[in-house]
């Protein structure tokens, strides 16, 4: 499937008629809580970027089965990690657009540190936490590119 320049105009336009106000709130939020030094910033940023962009991470995290569990063994998991889930954060501070390729470096090193973090709580280690990881990041750094399923199907065209 090839996309046009007016593809491409009409995918703007509808982004930011209809979905830049959400990112732009996740941004805040994230502005806001720049760090994890306070327990109810952990837990906004997780629950609210997680279930915003559907990650569905609390799905794979061992947790007691109540509602919510799950969202709160991943809080609290960050909570006891927070000073490496910042200096991964930290690492991103002088990342910005355009990228080049020892800026996806970077990028990805702290994709990959943050993807061990959170695999230590999945129910099963093989499960890639990637799509939440990925968007966890974007909304801390906006240059850093959200990469799941749907993203994934676009690149196999």
């Amino acid at each position: 499937m090839k996309f046009s320049v007016r593809d491409y105009k009409k995918a703007c336009r509808d982004y930011r008629l209809n979905w830049k106000a959400r990112d732009d709130a996740l941004r805040g939020l994230c502005r806001k809580f720049p760090d994890h030094q306070r327990r109810d910033g952990v837990n906004a940023k997780l629950w609210i970027i997680s279930r915003s962009y559907a990650t569905g991470i609390e799905r794979r995290i061992k947790s007691a089965g109540t509602q919510g569990s799950s969202m709160e063994t991943l809080a609290d998991h960050f909570w006891r990690r927070r000073t490496s889930v910042d200096n991964i954060i930290k690492s991103l501070r002088g990342v910005r657009e355009p990228l080049t390729p020892s800026k996806l470096e970077q990028i990805a090193n702290a994709h990959g540190k943050l993807l061990r973090v959170v695999r230590k709580v999945l129910r099963r280690k093989r499960q890639s936490p990637r799509s939440f990881v990925s968007k966890y990041l974007h909304f801390h750094n906006p240059a850093v590119p959200i990469f799941d399923s749907v993203v994934v199907k676009g690149l196999i065209r």
